[in-house]
């Protein structure tokens, strides 16, 4: 049986990257890709054309993913929403863990990153099944409240002597000096 053509759109801030990436993932003949220069020529696409999947970057000043998949997430003539994102950040701080989270964002990839480990990831969110939802608010993406950090209640710390916070809690041995870490 011959399985469906999967589309994947492309927007990298660079142009080497965004060449690399399309290069590997075009070598896969259950891909089509579909590359694009700037945010405005992508969703000119969306518009027209329905994506199974987005591969953006994070790259600030430049690219904002998280904007991007805001962008996305909210536009009701899309020619179709449901798409899945994955974003590429040099760096992953718990801010832009938690927008890429609330803007809908799949997954994110650390870069550097190989260019057969991010087909591999491609194939795999493509395999995957997702639910998405259809929020009041006009988000039209995967349900993402279960993984939304929820502000915590304070942690009672037991204190022993005026500047020693026990980490570990009375159960937890010492461990033992003798032995190198590494054994």
């Amino acid at each position: 049986m011959h399985k469906p053509v999967k589309v994947v759109a492309i927007l990298c801030a660079s142009p080497a990257l965004s060449s690399i990436v399309a290069g590997v993932l075009a070598a896969r003949p259950a891909l089509r890709v579909r590359r694009f220069e700037s945010m405005a020529e992508l969703v000119a696409y969306l518009r027209i054309a329905p994506v199974d999947l987005l591969i953006c970057d994070q790259d600030p000043g430049i690219l904002d993913a998280a904007e991007l998949a805001r962008t996305i997430r909210v536009d009701r003539n899309l020619a179709r929403r449901e798409m899945k994102i994955i974003a590429l950040a040099r760096a992953i701080d718990g801010t832009f863990r938690r927008e890429a989270i609330a803007a809908g964002i799949d997954e994110v990839i650390a870069k550097p990153m190989s260019p057969g480990y991010l087909c591999e990831r491609v194939l795999a969110r493509l395999g995957t099944p997702v639910t998405f939802l259809s929020a009041p608010s006009g988000y039209c993406g995967p349900d993402r409240r279960n993984r939304v950090e929820r502000a915590r209640p304070p942690v009672e710390v037991e204190r022993r002597g005026s500047n020693v916070i026990e980490l570990f809690g009375r159960d937890r041995t010492t461990p033992d000096r003798t032995t190198p870490p590494h054994a």
